[in-house]
């Protein structure tokens, strides 16, 4: 069964991914960043890329790829991954723990993407992350246009 989940919206520095996916001893699974599953301009990947027995936290930003051994491990059972996109930096954790983070920029769009030949990729998640001195967002509902009417009409 090869199963591969991927969406067409792209977008940029901000986005966190997390998934819950058993990587098994096979070459090429993958989840995380990308553009295409082709894999051939930027990503921000967990992958066993080419070999059987070894998980990587991988990146390429464009122009040069890093790839940073996670060890062996996390092969055969169920994780939570998770990919924190940043504007400076990529973060990957394992089960709610930092295990890499590499200092690169990729500003350019990416999509969520997954390949895995074995079925094991149980559940994808996205989310924007917080953002560092942002303006808080005004909850907006039916109520709010009348609080503010009666609270102008007591001035």
């Amino acid at each position: 069964m090869l199963a591969i989940p991927r969406t067409e919206a792209f977008y940029g520095p901000g986005q966190s991914l997390e998934a819950v996916a058993t990587f098994g001893a096979s070459t090429n699974h993958h989840v995380g960043f990308g553009v295409d599953l082709a894999f051939t301009a930027r990503w921000a990947i967990f992958s066993t890329k080419n070999t059987t027995n070894t998980l990587f936290a991988r990146t390429h930003d464009g122009s040069s790829a890093v790839d940073a051994n996670l060890g062996t491990g996390w092969l055969g059972v169920p994780h939570r991954y998770r990919i924190d996109w940043n504007e400076a930096s990529i973060d990957f954790y394992i089960d709610g723990a930092l295990v890499h983070s590499q200092p690169v920029t990729i500003g350019d769009p990416m999509r969520p993407i997954a390949s895995d030949s074995a079925g094991g990729l149980r559940r994808r998640r996205q989310h924007r992350l917080p953002r560092r001195h942002r303006v808080p967002r005004r909850r907006l509902d039916h109520r709010e246009p009348r609080v503010q009417r009666r609270h102008q009409q007591r001035r």
